[in-house]
């Protein structure tokens, strides 16, 4: 299937395989996302979806972005990490 062969595809993939270009890109991109994601902690919404979130819990847990006393169950701290 695609899928499949998009995975296999990553599965192999190498940092030598990669141009400057696209190591920098990607450094970028990383950057943008982590800054996005912590600015969006200050939102409203990011506070509502925290509070619902809260009514669950799991045996394993992730952290949320500039939470660092919350956890989550990784699907729940994804998604709020997600909102953010």
């Amino acid at each position: 299937s695609v899928t499949e062969s998009f995975a296999r595809m990553i599965h192999g993939l190498k940092v030598d395989h990669l141009t400057d270009g696209v190591i920098q890109r990607s450094k970028r991109m990383i950057l943008d996302s982590l800054g996005v994601g912590f600015l969006g902690t200050g939102t409203e919404v990011f506070h509502k979806v925290t509070q619902y979130s809260k009514i669950y819990s799991s045996n394993t847990s992730s952290t949320v972005w500039g939470q660092p006393d919350f956890r989550l169950p990784p699907t729940y701290a994804a998604f709020v990490n997600g909102v953010a």
